[in-house]
């Protein structure tokens, strides 16, 4: 079992949340603590869950909440875009992130039902 922090899924969380404490600076006050304070704290319950799944040996229940939390993130981000909080220029970077995040842990998950050892 891999450290946490040594996991690309993890270190990309940790990567989003720097640049999304960045961006949040820049957001109105309204946004700032409805959208942002709701993005930020997905991404470190994400990153909570990341570090429960690599404790357990039956990791499939805390990946499924990772997943489900990378997919409000997601929406999160493009309901930033649709309010023109940020540019879909701005938001690139971040869904690239956001997608990198989602296909690992659904190829976690996936190596953990054909019984893969990580």
């Amino acid at each position: 079992m891999a450290i946490s922090e040594q996991l690309k899924i993890y270190r990309d969380a940790e990567r989003l949340l720097q640049q999304q404490l960045m961006l949040m600076k820049k957001f109105e006050r309204f946004y700032r603590y409805t959208l942002g304070e709701r993005m930020i704290n997905l991404n470190l319950d994400i990153l909570e869950g990341i570090t429960k799944a690599n404790r357990k040996s039956d990791k499939e229940e805390a990946l499924i909440d990772v997943a489900n939390k990378i997919v409000v993130l997601r929406t999160l981000f493009r309901t930033c875009v649709a309010q023109k909080v940020i540019t879909e220029k701005q938001y690139i970077p971040y869904a690239m992130l956001v997608d990198s995040m989602g296909k690992q842990c659904t190829a976690w998950k996936n190596s953990k039902e054909l019984g893969i050892r990580s």
